[in-house]
């Protein structure tokens, strides 16, 4: 009996072995495809930080783009020339020479414009939205009128809901348009 049973487990060993060899492989096989995921799921993830976190930031981060083609949009059909000053605040932010659409009309990115009256030549402005000295804050008040306001990225903020990330964003600019009153205080 004993002979039996050495025997069945002689023949359980030899299972055992071809199992072996079976098993080895199949880890192989494994180790093989972890490998291969392993850089799989860094490009995925690298895409998914991309779309959901990058490209929404870089694009909310160029206020002054988004502004330049706002306000170009308005009087695209006005074949009328204009002057549109763009600030500092929108020049460093996307509003660039690659922007400019139209032919008549003079862009001008003059910076430290110390009088109010100097900015009434310009019949469009393009601003930061609180005014960077006093000489901006008296053109607003006596010779534009607010067209829009357009939104900068102010960060990024966690939600309980997919994408699970917020950008957040706060109002940046201000597009600015001289009224046809001549000037003076308004009402």
């Amino acid at each position: 009996r004993r002979r039996g049973l050495r025997k069945k487990r002689d023949d359980d060993d030899d299972d055992d072995d071809l199992s072996d060899g079976d098993h080895r492989r199949r880890l192989l096989g494994i180790r093989k495809l972890v490998f291969a995921a392993i850089p799989a799921a860094a490009c995925a993830s690298t895409l998914a930080a991309t779309v959901v976190v990058f490209a929404p930031a870089a694009r909310a981060n160029y206020p002054g783009g988004v502004a330049l083609r706002r306000i170009q949009a308005l009087y695209c059909d006005d074949p009328a020339p204009r002057s549109l000053h763009v600030d500092v605040a929108a020049a460093t932010t996307g509003a660039s020479r690659f922007g400019q659409e139209f032919d008549h009309w003079v862009y001008d990115k003059r910076e430290n414009i110390a009088d109010a009256v100097d900015y009434a030549a310009y019949d469009l402005r393009i601003a930061q939205l609180d005014p960077r000295d006093d000489a901006d804050a008296e053109s607003r008040r006596r010779y534009f009128t607010d067209l829009a306001t357009v939104d900068g990225y102010a960060g990024l903020a966690l939600a309980t809901t997919w994408p699970f990330i917020v950008h957040r964003r706060t109002p940046a600019l201000a597009l600015l348009e001289r009224r046809d009153d001549g000037g003076g205080p308004q009402s």
